[in-house]
Parts: structure tokens; sequence; C-alpha cells
């Protein structure tokens, strides 16, 4: 009877007993004599059944529980030894041991079976072998360094099964997209004719139905383009009405009155304070006896008055003059339509008389119809004058001449002369 020895590192149980699953496959031995700690016997356990309720409560917490697992193999036992084979004192708690006893008084065990029995410990229990290790300071240290070692063993052949595995598997995804490539050529293909074969049907009918579309436009009298003409004249007509039911400027123009309008309300607004303070000042005046002091405060009150009296009825005015516009603008507008209306009828009639006489109507009746259509006369509207412009040409108009200094030189203006160099400019 010999023994051979198979170091893992601590393993768990839940890993145990999964090892001893795929040992009891190969072997063809289910059942397993299972021992926990703490001298607890689990007794024998069948792998093909269900477990009994104490194992499943160790594999539920998840530990390093049980002490040993044996399956008893004929001729080749395999068992499992928390901290080794050995004494207590003896046991490792760092690495356990899967232990091999060869009997050959009871016969011989098949080596593949005994192949993938080692492979299979090797595989799920990370076995790992002390004396590959480079002699270190301690034998603990040495069995450290092989578990390390066989860790970065198990690491590349699983890198390799993985490029292996990964390579094999773009080789099935360039296979199914190769095949799946060609069967949608094949399905765009058939695709492809059944659509020509459509589309020649159906530009056949086309081709049908525009010989007779052309066919009945040839006999509709087109020449004269009535419906067309009329349909502009509905569209025009329509636009028109669009622009009456709301006639406004852009958000443009309407921002250019803005300013104006801001400025004249400062403008306003400057006379007013100023002719407020005027008041206080013409006030204190009277309380004294300087005539000549009551005359300027006076003069200034009158001047303040009279500007933002002035500036507000220039606001005004301007506002108003405004709304003529606009008002004018939207009455042109409506003009505009009845012109169109006008038109309309007028070619419309035209053409009839030519169908009906076969000449064209008389330019006198022709003129007769069409007097003042889309005229452009307009009503004039008066230039808007500030009433400090007309004040001043007010006085312009009555003064005989009007001296101006600037700086060290002087203006000198003649409103009778103007007029005369006016009248010569007229007549040349």
């Amino acid at each position: 009877m010999s023994d051979q020895r198979i170091k893992i590192p601590r393993a768990s149980d839940k890993a145990l007993i999964s090892c001893f699953k795929d040992l009891a496959k190969i072997t063809g031995v289910s059942q397993i004599n299972v021992s926990a700690l703490g001298f607890a016997d689990i007794g024998t356990v069948d792998l093909d059944a269900d477990l009994p309720d104490s194992l499943e409560l160790i594999l539920k917490k998840n530990s390093a529980i049980i002490d040993t697992i044996s399956l008893n193999l004929a001729a080749l036992p395999i068992s499992f030894h928390r901290g080794g084979n050995y004494q207590p004192q003896d046991k490792s708690g760092i690495f356990d041991e899967i232990l091999f006893r060869r009997n050959q008084q009871q016969g011989t065990v098949d080596n593949e079976i005994i192949i993938e029995a080692i492979a299979t410990i090797n595989k799920k229990l990370k076995a790992f072998d002390a004396k590959r290790s480079v002699a270190g300071p301690s034998e603990e240290q040495a069995q450290f360094d092989a578990i390390h070692n066989s860790n970065i063993e198990r690491l590349e052949s699983l890198n390799e099964e993985l490029v292996k595995s990964t390579h094999e598997y773009r080789l099935q995804l360039d296979r199914e997209y190769g095949e799946r490539l060609t069967k949608l050529e094949s399905d765009l293909n058939d695709k492809k004719e059944s659509l020509d074969e459509e589309f020649a049907s159906k530009e056949s009918t086309l081709s049908d139905q525009a010989e007779e579309l052309d066919r009945r436009r040839k006999e509709l009298d087109d020449s004269s383009n009535t419906h067309a003409r009329r349909e502009i004249r509905r569209d025009i007509l329509k636009e028109i009405k669009a622009r009456q039911t709301k006639f406004s400027l852009t958000d443009g123009t309407n921002s250019l009155r803005k300013p104006i309008a801001i400025a004249m309300l400062g403008l306003i607004g400057i006379f007013v304070v100023l002719a407020g303070v005027s008041v206080k000042e013409f006030y204190d005046v009277l309380q004294g006896s300087d005539l000549n002091k009551i005359i300027i405060a006076g003069i200034k009150q009158a001047i303040y008055s009279a500007g933002a009296i002035g500036s507000v009825i220039f606001l005004i005015r301007w506002m108003n003059r405004w709304f003529e516009l606009h008002s004018q603008t939207e009455f042109e507008l409506k003009h505009f339509e009845l012109d169109m209306e006008r038109a309309s009828w007028l070619v419309e009639t035209s053409l009839e008389w030519k169908d009906a006489k076969g000449t064209a109507i008389p330019p006198e009746l022709l003129d007769s119809l069409s007097n003042n259509l889309f005229s452009n006369e307009k009503e004039k509207i008066d230039p808007l004058h500030h009433p400090a412009d007309q004040l001043a040409s007010a006085l312009m108009g009555s003064a005989s001449s009007v001296k101006l200094k600037a700086g060290d030189s002087s203006i000198e203006i003649d409103p009778k002369k103007l007029a005369k160099a006016k009248l010569s400019n007229a007549s040349t």
C-alpha cells in the first residue's frame, strides 16, 4: 500500500463538495464519508441524492468546517484532510491535502480515471507543489511561494484557454456573420427583383395614366390659362384679406419709433422740471422788489412752459401723423383689393368678348372700364414741424436779418435775399 499526497491551498466547503461531485461522476462512486471540525460526524453522504441538513447547514456558512472527506474507490481510495494527514500538532494552517492511497490487493484502476481525477483536483482545488519553490528562510515561506507559483501557472493556463476560446468564438462569429451576410444578400437580390417587377408594372400603369391625362388636358381649353389665372387671383386676394385682418409693421420698424418717443418724453420731462424749478424761483423773486429779476424769472418761466407745451403738442402731432400714414396705407390696401377685382373682371370680360366676337374689345370701352385702375394718386400729408421750428420761421420771416455769432466770426442771414435767390434759381 502506497500513498500520494496533493497539496492544495485552504479550500472552502463548497469547493470541496463541488470537486467531490465531479470525482463521483468520474469514478462512478457517488457515496462519500464526511466529518467536520469539533468531532461532528456527518456520516455517509450520497452525492446523487439530496444532501443531509447538517451538510447543507455547513455549506450555507461558506466556511472551512469540513475536516475530512473520503471517497472509497476500489484499489484507490481518495480522501481529503484539513491541514494535511498528520498529527494534530503537525497540521498546517496554510494548505490542505488530497490523499491517494493505492491498494494493489483490491485490483487496479483505469489510468484514464486516475488522470481525470487528478486533473479535476488540480483545476478545482488549485493544487501546488511546495518542492518547486525556491528555498526560502522557512518551510512556510516555501509553501507560500509554491502556492503563488501554482496560482500563476493556473492563471497562465486560464489565459491560454481564454485566448483560445475567444479566437474560436471570433471564428464562429465570423462564420455566422458570413452566413448571415450571404443570406441577406440573397434576400436583398430577391427583394430587388420583386421591386423591379413591381416598379415596371407601376411605371407602365403610370405611363398609361399620364397619356390619358394628356389626352384629357388637350381636350380642355387651356390656351387661355383660365384656371391658373383664377387660382393666382384667389391667392392674391387671400393674402390681401389676411393683411387687412391684421395690418401691422415689422418689429424692426416699430422699434425705430422708440428712440424718438423716448427723446420727446425726456425733453418734455426736462422742460417740466425746469418749469417747476422756475416756478419756485419766480415765487422767490416776487417776494422782493427787483423788477429786472422778476422780468427775467417771468421770461424763463414762459420759455420753459412754452417748451413743455410745444413738445407735448409735437408728440401728439407726431403720433397723429403716424396714425394717418398707417390708416392711409390700409385704405390703399383696400383700394388695391378693389382694383384686383376690377382687373380680374376686366380680363375675364376681354377674353369672353374675344371668344364671342372674334375680335379684341374696343379701346374706348377698355379705357372707360379701366379708368383710375391702380391709380397712384395719394392724399398729401403736410410735413410735420416742431413749434420751435414754426416760431423760428415766423421770427425769420418778420425779421429783416438775423446775425449769428460763432466764435470770433459772425454770420448774417437776410430772408429777403434768400427768397430772391430762390426765385432766380427757379426761373433759370
